[in-house]
Formats: C-alpha cells, sequence, structure tokens
C-alpha cells in the first residue's frame, strides 16, 4: 500500500507515530528546500549585482585610463613646445650677444675715427663720410637689435604662458593619475568580493 492511501487514524500507534515523523520529516525538508532556493536565488542577485558593478568600475577605469594617457600626450607635447621656445630663445640670446658685440666694435671704431680726425683736419672730410657710414651701420644694428630684443620679450611672453599651461596639465595629470589609482583599487576589491560570493 503506497503512502498516500494509508488512513493515519486506522494506524496502529507505532506507524501513526513513523507517519507522523515522516509528514514532520517531509516538511521539514520542504522548508528548507525552500529556504535554500531563496538563499541561493538572493546570493545569485548578489553575485548579478556585483558583476555590474564590478563591470560598471571596470569602464570607469577604462575611462580614467584613456583621459591619463591623453593627458601624458598634451604634457608631452608641450613639454616638446616648450623645450623648442627655450632652443629659440639661447639662439636669439646668442645673436644679441653678437650684434652687441659688433655694437661694441663700431662704437670703439666711431671714437677712433673722431680721434684720428681730431688730430688730422687734412681729411676731415673723408674720415666724416667714413663716419656717416659707420653710423649707419650702427642705426641697422641698433634696429636689428631692437628687433631682436622685441623677438626676446615675445619669446620670454610665450615661455611664461607655456609654463602656466604646462603646471596646469601637471596638476590635471596628477588629478587624474590619483583618479586611477582609486578607480583601480575599487576594481580590485569588487573583483576580490566577486570572487569571495562565487566560491561560496
Amino acid at each position: 500500500m503506497s503512502l498516500g492511501h494509508l488512513n493515519p487514524f486506522s494506524m496502529p500507534i507505532e506507524m501513526k507515530i513513523s507517519w507522523d515523523m515522516i509528514v514532520n520529516s517531509i516538511t521539514e525538508l520542504t522548508l528548507q528546500i525552500n529556504h535554500l532556493t531563496d538563499e541561493a536565488k538572493n546570493r545569485r542577485n548578489a553575485l548579478d549585482t556585483e558583476a555590474t558593478e564590478t563591470l560598471t568600475a571596470q569602464v570607469a577605469l577604462d575611462k580614467t585610463a584613456e583621459e591619463f594617457r591623453r593627458s601624458h600626450a598634451e604634457r608631452h607635447e608641450l613639454i616638446s613646445r616648450w623645450e623648442h621656445t627655450l632652443k629659440m630663445m639661447y639662439k636669439r640670446d646668442k645673436d644679441m650677444d653678437s650684434l652687441n658685440n659688433q655694437l661694441q666694435n663700431l662704437k670703439m671704431e666711431i671714437n677712433k675715427k673722431k680721434a684720428l680726425i681730431e688730430e688730422k683736419k687734412f681729411f676731415r672730410q673723408n674720415e666724416m663720410e667714413n663716419n656717416k657710414q659707420l653710423e649707419d651701420k650702427i642705426t641697422k644694428v641698433e634696429k636689428e637689435g631692437a628687433k631682436f630684443r622685441q623677438d626676446y620679450q615675445d619669446a620670454e611672453t610665450q615661455r611664461a604662458s607655456f609654463h602656466d599651461e604646462l603646471e596646469a596639465l601637471k596638476r590635471t595629470v596628477d588629478r587624474t593619475a590619483a583618479d586611477f589609482e582609486v578607480a583601480r583599487s575599487q576594481v580590485a576589491e569588487l573583483k576580490k568580493l566577486y570572487c569571495v560570493e562565487g566560491k561560496k
């Protein structure tokens, strides 16, 4: 006879007790199965949530890494431009030194010519002509010197601007690197939690 056709009221006491134990065991097992099913479902939902959060954090980390690479490239380009500007300024400094030397030499030559004119009145007219030519040269050199000084001032202004941009970019790179480290730590923590929950 199957368990489904047994009448508990017509059973002997021993069988009735066994039947009650079986029913209670089945009920308890059913409750345990339901509880375990709910717990498994909750854990699965938690794992799905953690997986989504991990993926979101990974995307944020990738974005931060891309911003870091772009900022690094911009910084490298700015440094290259700044170095080029410094080289140009160095060249202009040398050119100005050369022009200053030429100017000093020309002034010394003029002074010698003037002294010679005082000593030799006979050559006065000729020396005055030579002096005029030298003065024309001085005027030309002074104009070139003024142009180089203006170029130098412009280059100095540009260098200061590049320096300000470089400092701002350095701050951006430092902030981006800090964000990158925070995001990477969060991803590592989420991955660790995901692995621990997965092992459970």
